[in-house]
């Protein structure tokens, strides 16, 4: 029996020290979860900010390229209004020469219309030789 005793005092000294290893263990292994939660709070923290930015550069590049649509529709207008005033320039040019032509042409001195010109042509005709100074 005193052995049975002793065996059962060895068991019981023996579960002891096993349950405080195992309690050691757990409020080990307790911190740790701790430091590992709090690290994918930062983690979680810091993806959402991530998240944020990229919502942020999306946007901004959203708008870059709405502004650079714009930009390259003016600039196309401009281009188009260039060519357009380059194309009365040249039209105009074209026009003075005709009507230098017809002066030189129809009109023997400056204010002195073509015989048989009456009415608003005679007029017109007139002022376009002196405008002119056509002799």
């Amino acid at each position: 029996m005193t052995r049975v005793i002793g065996r059962i005092k060895a068991v019981a000294h023996q579960v002891a020290s096993a349950s405080a290893e195992i309690s050691t263990s757990t409020a080990d292994l307790s911190q740790r979860t701790e430091e590992q939660a709090a690290g994918l709070e930062e983690t979680s923290s810091s993806m959402e900010e991530i998240s944020i930015t990229v919502r942020r550069n999306a946007e901004n590049a959203r708008q870059a390229n709405q502004s650079a649509s714009s930009t390259r529709q003016v600039a196309d207008r401009g281009g188009q209004n260039a060519a357009t005033a380059k194309t009365l320039e040249n039209q105009s040019r074209a026009m003075n020469d005709r009507v230098a032509v017809f002066l030189i042409d129809d009109v023997p001195a400056a204010g002195a219309p073509r015989r048989g010109v009456s009415g608003p042509a005679r007029k017109m005709q007139t002022a376009l030789a002196v405008a002119v100074n056509v002799d």
